[in-house]
């Protein structure tokens, strides 16, 4: 549990109350750099920086697309993913980028170039945040209580979000000092120019955000032997 769940409980009464941690930051350990290095090369990505948008909810796919839109004007060559939380909300995406007169390909389709990958399949995301120079993590500019920023803080990948992080607070009670709170389209499209601009300048934040995670980790094994220890009494 978190720190605030922590509280609660005491607050409610319970006297034999003890914080292990969140067992979801040991669930983040298992990269797989050669996977990532095997869909650059699929992708014909080559040097080219890459922005990717992972778990976007409703309501912010018009929102990300214009970020994308603004991106790609100040820096034409870079590779862009779009993954959508639900595959249902894909359409969205696609009439977006259509309205603004881009063009967009499937991931299920393989490799094509547009101005746009929509991650259409499952399983995949983790290991595309591995190959990303600046990720934004959805559900977070939008009241949907944001997503897990673990996975690309995983890969030491700078982390952009919006203000809208209710269900992550156990997170960001770790790693928020690390990471890029953007309030809108304008600023997500701001901060990812300037991370693709100046590496130098994010890199040791995101460095930072991936030690915090590291030293959180540990929950899974302390919750296993306190359990072990009452099933044993």
């Amino acid at each position: 549990m978190g720190s605030r769940d922590y509280l609660r409980f005491k607050a409610l009464g319970a006297d034999n109350v003890s914080q292990a941690g969140n067992i979801k930051f040991d669930a983040v350990t298992k990269l797989k750099g050669e996977r990532a290095d095997t869909l650059k090369k699929e992708l014909a990505i080559g040097n080219r920086p890459v922005f990717i948008a992972g778990s976007i909810r409703s309501g912010e796919e018009a929102l990300v697309v214009a970020s994308i839109e603004e991106i790609r004007k100040n820096i034409p060559e870079v590779f862009c993913i779009v993954a959508p939380r639900h595959h249902d909300r894909i359409s969205f995406v696609t009439c977006a980028a259509t309205d603004r007169g881009m063009t967009w390909s499937l991931r299920s389709e393989g490799a094509a170039d547009a101005d746009i990958l929509i991650l259409d399949t499952t399983g995949e995301l983790f290991d595309f945040y591995g190959l990303s120079t600046v990720a934004f993590v959805g559900g977070s500019l939008v009241k949907s209580g944001g997503q897990n920023p673990l996975e690309p803080i995983a890969w030491s990948v700078p982390t952009l979000h919006g203000p809208h992080m209710d269900n992550f607070l156990w997170a960001m009670e770790v790693v928020g000092e690390f990471t890029i709170t953007v309030r809108d389209e304008s600023e997500l499209a701001r901060e990812a120019v300037s991370v693709i601009s100046h590496p130098e300048l994010y890199r040791p934040k995101a460095e930072m955000a991936r030690d915090a995670l590291d030293h959180a980790k540990g929950a899974t094994k302390t919750y296993c032997n306190e359990i072990m220890k009452i099933i044993s009494y």
